[in-house]
């Protein structure tokens, strides 16, 4: 069995991160249980929005071309969302702001595929394909005093 790498803290910060995207939509946020596929439903009136994968990063906004993430999250987040006819959004909280980004959007067919991961843990299974998402992609969130 894989180690879990995410700690109560990293959901704190996730935690934080979603409220200002519930705050910018009008919507609810659900926390799902550790190890779903993804971190957050959004409600609006009962109904599910949108599902939501929350990302907090050490490093700021512009300091990479390019988001790296899980293929496979990428993939099961945008084909869940389709499915059940909701938004898909990673939600990344940098160093210095906060972005989203509709996976289930048409330009996401575009993401460019590679190897990629953490090579600094000594886990084999943290290096797998990624896909490389643009940040001129992602649109800003309006945020209190991001990395305080």
């Amino acid at each position: 069995m894989r180690p879990v790498y995410e700690t109560s803290a990293d959901r704190k910060a996730q935690a934080e991160a979603i409220g200002w995207l519930a705050a910018a939509t009008g919507s609810t946020p659900v926390e799902m249980p550790a190890l779903a596929p993804w971190d957050y439903e959004m409600v609006r009136e009962g109904l599910a929005v949108a599902i939501v994968e929350v990302k907090v990063r050490r490093c700021t906004m512009r300091e990479y071309p390019t988001y790296m993430v899980s293929e496979a999250k990428a993939r099961g987040l945008r084909d869940a969302a389709i499915e059940r006819g909701i938004a898909g959004v990673l939600l990344v909280r940098w160093s210095d702001a906060a972005g989203w980004l509709r996976l289930d959007a048409g330009q996401t067919v575009k993401w460019t595929v590679g190897l990629g991961g953490r090579f600094d843990r000594g886990d084999p299974a943290d290096i797998e394909r990624v896909v490389l998402l643009p940040i001129a992609w992602f649109g800003l969130l309006a945020v209190p005093r991001v990395g305080k």
